[in-house]
């Protein structure tokens, strides 16, 4: 069984970590399989990429029990985060919108996975602990660049300095996640989301999400907004919905 499944349908690239029986916990095979996906979804046809996980788990972090087995645990430790930053790597890279699916538990390097979609869309019985400090280790995956972000400093701090565990109606509130269904209305909330970026067409939510992640000033947004929208007005979808929007008017 493939540990991370890749599956393109419909304009849309789905990314699965697929090992249920064990919470889709990374070791070094997943998360080097991950970051293959992730480079492999970015060149496909695909609009959006979704990431997702089988089971009752999104991923319950690191192969703890790798981890514990290890002759060499620091060597190890070296080994397991470089493939995970390199999945990370990959999946920030991603030039498509990211919609992560959160079917369930999200511990430790799942937090990372979460904050590397630029959409976050969670079951309501989903839950989210850094648990990094349980097992006596820091956080790993981007968290400490990318949580302070999205839920803000103090909460940040609180968050992975404590451990502590919130439940999604929290990670709501404080914006690691855009939006939280029942399990029954997941599926439905998330192609929700995947028909409003479409619906901008085929090519203008990937620009706008290179804008977004632009480093630079606002002098530099102003000009790489300009060309970006000038490149977007010339495309046939853009040209379409201003004729069409202009014939209303």
């Amino acid at each position: 069984m493939d540990a991370v499944l890749l599956e393109v349908a419909d304009a849309v690239a789905t990314i699965t970590l697929n090992r249920p029986e064990r919470l889709n916990v990374l070791d070094i095979e997943i998360a080097e399989a991950l970051a293959d996906a992730a480079q492999r979804a970015a060149v496909s046809d695909a609009e959006i990429v979704v990431v997702t996980g089988t089971g009752r788990a999104f991923t319950a972090g690191g192969d703890v029990q790798a981890m514990a087995a290890a002759d060499d645990r620091s060597a190890f430790m070296l080994d397991l985060v470089g493939a995970a930053n390199r999945a990370m790597t990959a999946l920030r890279a991603v030039r498509q919108p990211v919609v992560a699916r959160v079917n369930g538990i999200v511990a430790g390097a799942g937090i990372g996975i979460v904050l590397a979609a630029d959409i976050a869309i969670a079951v309501d019985t989903a839950t989210f602990t850094p648990a990094y400090g349980a097992i006596g280790l820091v956080p790993d995956c981007g968290a400490t660049a990318l949580l302070p972000r999205a839920i803000g400093e103090r909460r940040a701090r609180d968050l992975l300095l404590t451990g502590r565990r919130i439940d999604a109606a929290t990670a709501l509130e404080w914006g690691l996640l855009t939006r939280v269904a029942t399990t029954e209305e997941l599926d439905a909330s998330v192609a929700d989301v995947l028909s409003a970026i479409r619906s901008a067409g085929p090519t203008a939510p990937s620009a706008t999400k290179e804008l977004l992640d632009l480093d630079g000033s606002y002098a530099d947004a102003l000009a790489a907004e300009r060309a970006a929208i000038a490149r977007e007005a010339a495309t046939p979808f853009a040209a379409a919905r201003l004729e069409a929007f202009a014939r209303r008017g």
